[in-house]
């Protein structure tokens, strides 16, 4: 006996058990099987969707590496790991050199 693995309107595989009996399954084995079936296409679609969303993620971190964006806190900035713009005049230029490789002190004036 076999039934679909259904994502919407869509069939993405089949489940199916065998017996050697004969007649061993009757119509209240095929709903369970079915029931059973679009339980798994359902986790294999939340599978494939957190696969996506954690390739995405690498993508982004990625790209805000490559493009020297995103948050940055100061190294000690009094030690509560405030944002830079709240770690002071100091705090800011440490930053800034750490991140783009230069003091950067003119610039945050």
């Amino acid at each position: 006996m076999a039934v679909p693995l259904r994502h919407g309107a869509s069939v993405i595989g089949f489940l199916s058990i065998y017996s050697y009996e004969i007649n061993a399954y009757d119509h209240d084995s095929l709903a369970t099987l079915q029931a059973l079936a679009d339980y798994c296409a359902g986790a294999m679609d939340r599978i494939r969707i957190q696969t996506q969303l954690i390739q995405r993620e690498h993508q982004l971190l990625e790209a805000q590496r490559v493009a020297h964006v995103g948050s940055w806190h100061c190294g000690d900035g009094g030690g509560d790991g405030s944002p830079v713009a709240n770690c002071g005049q100091a705090g800011r230029s440490a930053c800034f050199g750490a991140a783009w490789g230069s003091p950067g002190k003119d610039l945050l004036r």
